[in-house]
Formats: C-alpha cells, structure tokens, sequence
C-alpha cells in the first residue's frame, strides 16, 4: 500500500516544489498540502474502496486550485501553468474517471431502477461539469462518450453531447454524428429534431461569419480596388451565396422535412415548426426565405400559429346566436337524441376465451386464482427450488438447523466470550466431576443464555440475594470458596518446589525432588 502512495505523491512532486519555489504557496501549506494528499491517497488503497474517498479528494484539489487561481491574481503571476495547474487539472480528472468506471450500480428490483441509474449518473455528471469548467475540451467530449456507452437509453444524454460538440467543442461533425445516433433511436423525440436544425443554422452562420472576416482583412490590406476583385467581393457577400448548396440553407430544408414526416401527431408537429420558425428568425437574414417556406406549409396543412390566433380579435356579436325558430323543450329532446352518437364499449375481457387450451396453459402457472382465498399462504406464494435453496441456506446460516432446536448465532461479545472459555476448561476447574470432551478447539457459534429459575422449595435453603448472584460465570468461579482455596493450595504447591530448588551451579539445592528420583539415588 505505501508503495502506491509514494509513487503517487512523487508524480506530484513537481507541483509541490514549484509551488513552494514561486511562493504562492508558504512552506508550512505546502507541507499541510502534501500532509492532505498522503492521508487521501491512503484511503484509495484500502481494501474495500468508496466512492466518496474518490469524490473528497478530488473535491479537496478542486479547492487548491482556486486558490491557486486566486493567488495568481494578487500576485499577478501568469507563468508556468503547465507545471502547476495542469498536473492538477489531470489528477482530478483522473480520480473522476475512476469513480465513475469503478462503482458500477446495477439494479436488481425494476421499482428501484431509476433510482440507481441517478445514484450511477452522479459521477459522470460529476466528471463532466469538472472538465466543461477546466475546459478540458478533449478529456470531456471522450467522458461524453464513455456515458452514452452506457447510457445511450436515454435521449437527452444526446442532446447535452451534441450541444457540447458544436458550441463549446466546435466540432459540427462529432456534434451531426451524435445527433443522427439518438434520431435513429428516438425519432419521435422533438429536442433532437430541434437541436440538429440548430446546429446547421448556426454551421451556416459560422460560415458566413468567417466570410465577413476575410472580406474585411483584404479590404485593409487593399487587394480590391480592381474590377476583377470586385468579382471576387462580390462572392464573399453573405447573402449572395451563388451556386453554393450549402449556403442555401439545403442540409436545414432537409431537416425540416424529415423532421415533419417523422413526426406522427399533429399538435406536436405543429409545435417543432413553431420552434423552427423562431431559431431560424433569431439566426439573421439569411434565413428569410427558409421562414417564409415554412410559413407557407403551416398554411397549407392548416397548423395555425399560436401567435396569429392571438392577435385575432372576435367581435362579441359572434359570439352568441339569437334563437329565432322558438323552439319547444320535446323538440330540443329529440333533436339531442338524434345528435347523440351510439358507440359501442369495450371492455378488456372482450375476444377472451377461458376455454382456449393456450390460455389454460398460461392460468395454469398463475398464482392468484378462483380458489386463492381458501387455499394456505405456502401453496399461494409458489416458490422455484433455487428461491427455496437461497431460503434455506439464508436460514441455515442464522440458526443451528431443527436437529438443535433452532439454536440461534447469537453475536458475541468480551463477556460472553469469557464464559464460553470457562465452559471449555470446566474438567480443570473440577477434577472430582467427569465431563466430556469438546469436539472442537474454537469457541461455538451457535449458544444460547438463560437465565435460572428457583423454585419455592429453595426459597429458606438455596436461595442468593442480588449481591450474592453474579452477572457472569467468571464473577461466580472468583467468590467461589471451594475455588479459592483450591486455588491457594496449588499456589503454595508452586512456592514450595521453587524454594526448594533455589541457587546456581553447586549451591543449587536438591532437597525436593519427586519420589521416582530419590529411589534412582538410592540404587547409585
């Protein structure tokens, strides 16, 4: 374990001794720093690895380096970034790589499932708002990558990837590539259709905008002033595209057009093109005439805007009619019966033939039938031997089986485990009783304590006061008389054999010997 922590720290080491060198950190911090990322490393080499170590030391560098950033600024030191916040930088990504490859959650029970998936999501959240901030372009778009891995599921995972690689990562082919990805699956998902739509609007608007720039950059440099540049001018007018397909907007009308095939319910139509319109308007000029076509299928198709039945105004007169015809309650009555549509109700059971040899087959494995209330609970809940297997071995483990009555494992504790050890050497502690040998050198795992009952007949001749009565086994063997002076005479046993052999070499006494060596002596 130390191996790994020093081999961790000394790839820090560089950071520690610049930032010691600079002064932007004093001495006594960067040994409480280096004091930190020691006991943090040690947490990672554990045996049994959390996920909140992982987090809290990350978290823990997150904060060292806003204060590096914010030393900088009073000191205004700008210089060696790449020594000092970029080892940083990666360390932490490291640490949110791993957490977020390592505690894997998979959910068993279907109840819990988005719960664990949240739980999971976490970390690659996690991991990817610390590079989107530490713009760490190329470390965040493989993060993205590693989550639609795993969580491609999910369509507005798509929809932040795509986003990411256009606007931040400035990549419109990573961001078309993902985009088509989550439609293949999801195709009635409208944020998808509206982020593609974005996306090339604003890959034309990028385009146009680099047009302008270069346009300009030659106008200051004077390379136009001849009739044959103003040609040349002339093309790079942003609204003037010419015979360039691109910048006329078609991959945007392609879009729009499967965007209005795929998508199958009028209201929801109706609303991607409302939101079509207004990207497209926001985008510039350039977008006129795409606003216009889309208008013009919105009133061919008869979806109306929001907008313009909004600024509709209705005259109050039309709002009511004057009954002129007087008619009478029995004809209103029987004009509503007329009107009234007859429809039929269906049912679930409708087409369901309990006589079907199928469906009989498929009855025959159900738990809840006609006669469930009266038959017992066991016969109800019908369990597969491998559920009755894990039962039983659940069961097993917790008690001592029938044989022993279900003699439980009861937890153990200092003085339980005392008494066991007095129970086990029970033949030295009274010789006079004969007492059979234990089948096993360990202390059982299965015991049970209980406690004695007097009876009345005790109560002038056996009977202990609650001072006499001791909790344990141990209490009672040491304020035990017979105990005591047993113990006593042995000591004294001891004393004796000891005084009788004192002294070294010749002094040594030989007075007290046992009675098989005198008689040896004796024959010599």
């Amino acid at each position: 374990m130390a191996e790994f922590v020093e081999k961790s720290l000394e790839e820090l080491l560089p950071v520690f001794e610049q930032l010691k060198l600079v002064q932007l950190f004093s001495p006594e911090e960067v040994c409480d720093f280096i004091k930190n990322c020691r006991d943090y490393e040690y947490k990672l080499c554990k045996q049994t690895k959390v996920a909140k170590d992982f987090l809290a030391y990350a978290a823990y560098l997150e904060e060292k380096l806003d204060l590096i950033v914010e030393r900088r600024k009073e000191l205004k030191f700008l210089h060696r970034y790449d020594q000092i916040d970029r080892p940083l930088k990666h360390k932490c990504a490291h640490l949110y790589r791993i957490c977020a490859a390592r505690f894997k959650i998979f959910s068993r029970p279907s109840l819990k499932k988005k719960i664990f998936i949240r739980q999971k999501m976490e970390y690659h959240n996690k991991e990817i708002a610390f590079l989107h901030n530490a713009k760490m372009r190329k470390l965040c778009s493989q993060a993205y990558t590693r989550l639609l891995q795993i969580y491609a599921h999910l369509p507005e995972n798509h929809v932040r990837a795509a986003r990411f690689e256009f606007f931040d990562n400035k990549s419109a082919e990573n961001a078309r590539t993902l985009i088509l990805m989550g439609l293949r699956k999801f195709p009635q998902f409208i944020p998808l259709w509206v982020t593609h739509f974005k996306i090339e609007l604003r890959y034309v608007a990028r385009l146009l905008e680099r047009r302008e720039f270069l346009m300009k950059t030659d106008d200051r440099s004077n390379h136009l002033h001849s009739k044959n540049n103003e040609e040349i001018k002339k093309s790079f007018d942003p609204i003037n595209t010419g015979d360039d397909e691109f910048l006329k907007l078609s991959l945007a009308k392609v879009v729009f057009e499967m965007a209005v095939k795929t998508i199958r319910e009028r209201g929801h139509k109706a609303g991607l093109i409302r939101q079509f319109i207004q990207i497209a308007e926001d985008c510039g000029e350039f977008t006129k005439d795409l606003v216009l076509s889309m208008r013009e299928y919105m009133s061919i198709y008869g979806l109306e805007l929001e907008e313009e039945i909004d600024q509709m105004e209705v005259p109050n007169e039309d709002l009511f009619e004057i009954d002129t015809k007087r008619m009478g309650i029995d004809e209103i009555k029987k004009e509503e019966e007329e009107n009234i549509v007859k429809v039929e109700r269906k049912s679930v059971l409708d087409g369901f033939n309990p006589d079907d040899p199928e469906i009989k087959k498929l009855l025959e494995k159900a738990s809840l039938t006609e006669d469930y209330d009266s038959k017992p609970l066991d016969e109800v809940l019908k369990r597969s031997k491998t559920q009755e297997k894990k039962i039983r071995k659940s069961q097993n483990s917790k008690t001592a089986g029938e044989s022993w009555f279900g003699l439980p494992a009861s937890e153990m504790d200092e003085e339980k485990r005392r008494d066991l050890e007095l129970i086990q050497m029970r033949n030295i502690l009274d010789p006079k009783q004969h007492y059979k040998k234990s089948d096993r050198n360990v202390l059982p795992k299965y015991f049970q304590i209980g406690q004695i009952v007097e009876s009345s007949a005790d109560f002038y001749s056996a009977r202990l006061n609650k001072k006499q009565r001791k909790n344990t086994l141990a209490e009672e063997l040491m304020n035990d008389h017979e105990i005591i002076a047993k113990n006593k005479k042995h000591y004294a046993k001891i004393i004796q054999k000891r005084e009788a052999t004192k002294g070294v070499g010749v002094f040594k006494k030989s007075g007290y010997l046992p009675k098989h060596n005198k008689k040896r002596r004796k024959n010599f």
